[in-house]
């Protein structure tokens, strides 16, 4: 985790929007994991997260205690509903007018090219005080330590894959690829860091982003 973590101190990051149901059971769910916090110390137990407010919360028996990402390094835990292990990461961003904003991003994929993501509820059902479900996602990725704000994923990502043109181009044409959906998007960008790093875990389809 600890090569994750180096890997997140600069962000290249393009960014996408779709609907995706995270859902309120998400929220409502409380997950076994474990929560790095800035100073080292690792709190283990049962984990919830509110994407909106970025606030995750570890509960110990019967104490609950809130974090930001001002004080977490990093949290991760094996999400029951989607059955599989998930890692959140604490990144700061500075904005125009001068102030470190912190916030969660999801680790997808760890590689040559690493893609994260944020994400908010767009809709609220002010008569259940509840989300309805409508989800805008927002993807992010770091290219060679270097920043770059991207909203072409052809004319901005691509280039990057120059190296492997020929084998992109067939593996476009093959599994029929279509740039312009982020799925698609962070499929090839898994094939090409498995062609980059021989030791890279390729994750192939297993995405939820579908």
């Amino acid at each position: 985790m600890g090569s994750i973590i180096r890997s997140f101190i600069i962000l290249i990051f393009f960014h996408f929007s779709f609907s995706l149901a995270f859902g309120d059971s998400f929220e409502k769910s409380w997950f076994k994991g474990e929560i790095v916090l800035t100073d080292g110390n690792i709190l283990k137990g049962k984990i919830n997260y509110n994407i909106n407010t970025k606030i995750v919360r570890l509960k110990t028996g019967s104490k609950v205690k809130a974090f930001t990402p001002y004080s977490v390094s990093y949290f991760t835990f094996f999400d029951q509903i989607k059955e599989k292990e998930r890692v959140f990461t604490s990144q700061n961003f500075i904005e125009k007018i001068g102030l470190v904003n912190s916030t969660f991003l999801e680790l997808l994929i760890d590689g040559p090219i690493v893609v994260l993501r944020d994400g908010e509820y767009v809709s609220f059902n002010t008569q259940t005080s509840h989300h309805d479900g409508a989800f805008k996602a927002f993807y992010y990725v770091n290219v060679n330590e270097k920043i770059y704000i991207v909203k072409d994923f052809k004319k901005d990502v691509m280039p990057f894959m120059i190296s492997y043109e020929s084998k992109i181009n067939s593996f476009i044409q093959e599994q029929r690829i279509n740039l312009t959906k982020p799925n698609h998007q962070i499929l090839l960008i898994d094939y090409f860091n498995h062609l980059v790093d021989p030791e890279y875990q390729w994750i192939g389809r297993n995405t939820d982003l579908d």
